[in-house]
């Protein structure tokens, strides 16, 4: 399977000096970043979830944006699919995400598609939908 052209990936990322947690998403079809938000001293988790929920809304508001979302993190994901989440780090940006989820879960759950994409030693990138996995190359 070749690298995906058509979606949106999202990150996270917890600088330990700075203290300071950033997410965003790429349309990868054009290239744009669509958000880029820094939320302070918080976790890389937090980061990645927050990207996610960020990316279904940026969705839910621009109906002819691909509604398929890129993640590397299955804990994000995880909160994704349960609508809460396990972090101890309670902070207003989870709560309202929370929220935002279970109030939209009929929508969200059945339009939108989240793909995992894992960094393995075996290969560079793995592409895990359910349980089939798929070698990227590139």
């Amino acid at each position: 399977m070749k690298r995906p052209t058509v979606g949106i990936a999202t990150d996270g990322a917890h600088s330990t000096k700075e203290r300071l947690t950033r997410y965003r998403a790429v349309d990868l079809s054009s290239g744009l970043e669509l958000f880029n938000h820094s939320i302070g001293n918080k976790t890389n988790n937090i980061g990645e979830f927050l990207a996610i929920v960020e990316a279904v809304k940026y969705i839910l508001r621009h109906p002819e944006a691909p509604r398929i979302i890129y993640s590397d993190s299955i804990t994000a994901i995880t909160w994704y699919r349960n609508k809460q989440t396990a972090s101890s780090r309670r902070c207003e940006q989870l709560q309202l995400a929370e929220i935002f989820l279970k109030v939209m879960a009929a929508k969200t759950q059945e339009n939108i598609i989240i793909i995992i994409l894992k960094r393995t030693s075996t290969y560079p990138y793995m592409l895990i939908i359910g349980s089939m996995l798929y070698r990227l190359n590139y």
